[in-house]
């Protein structure tokens, strides 16, 4: 079965790179190694998978938010290391699908669900057994705040 692949100058574009210089500084520094290993001949294009796109796409928002992907070298090489799939219809691995990537400070996340996150740079070694969500404690806490207030007045 063939792979579905792009090639470097198209990446370049899905991802928002500027130029495939970026690709060749993430591959020969280590911080990003394709699933297809090119051989060294000249001539031979390059093709990335479409997890190799996605892994790519998530390293430009972080440059984009300003995260030093140098820093962050040894979550990435764990992001791709893990056995997980992505493909244009599947996002997952050996537990289920995958939702959310988190970033803090030199490690990255996978938040399989809101009361899972599994440390990608520590060999996927569960961190955490609970995320709380902000926004729907505010949502919450604003309709309780409201309807007392509306209780006090009547």
């Amino acid at each position: 079965m063939k792979i579905d692949t792009h090639n470097a100058k198209t990446v370049i574009q899905l991802c928002g790179f500027g130029s495939v210089a970026m690709l060749d500084y993430l591959e020969r520094t280590g911080i990003f190694f394709p699933q297809i290993k090119r051989d060294k001949n000249r001539g031979k294009r390059r093709q990335y998978t479409f997890r190799d796109v996605l892994v790519l796409k998530t390293i430009a928002v972080l440059l984009r938010n300003g995260a030093s992907v140098a820093a962050l070298k040894d979550a990435l090489e764990g992001l791709q290391r893990i056995s997980w799939k992505a493909e244009e219809t599947v996002l997952e691995d050996k537990v289920g699908p995958l939702r959310h990537l988190v970033v803090s400070n030199r490690r990255i996340y996978f938040a399989r669900n809101r009361d899972e996150l599994v440390d990608l740079a520590a060999g996927n070694q569960l961190t955490f057994s609970f995320i709380i969500d902000l926004e729907q404690l505010h949502t919450e806490l604003a309709g309780a705040w409201r309807q007392r207030r509306l209780s006090l007045v009547a």
